[in-house]
């Protein structure tokens, strides 16, 4: 037997719960561009590094201008 609320909208009680996701608000704005312009900072600071500096970590210059030269909208995955 239908409930109350599935013959008023039409729907079942699963599909009430079931929101389309919104598009971001102000606060996922802000946090993205906080976040893109601290990698951009360190992309940077990456390519300011020198032969030796990238070699402590295992990375080639090759590896630096990889990813120093990306642009800033293209944050690595968290």
């Amino acid at each position: 037997m239908a409930s109350a609320l599935e013959i008023k909208s039409g729907r079942t009680a699963a599909q009430q719960r079931v929101r389309p996701r919104r598009s971001a608000g102000l606060f996922e704005i802000i946090a993205f561009v906080a976040r893109a312009s601290e990698v951009a900072r360190q992309r940077r600071a990456l390519l300011k590094l020198g032969d030796s500096a990238l070699k402590d970590f295992g990375a080639s210059r090759a590896d630096a201008l990889n990813e120093g030269t990306k642009p800033w909208w293209d944050l690595p995955q968290r």
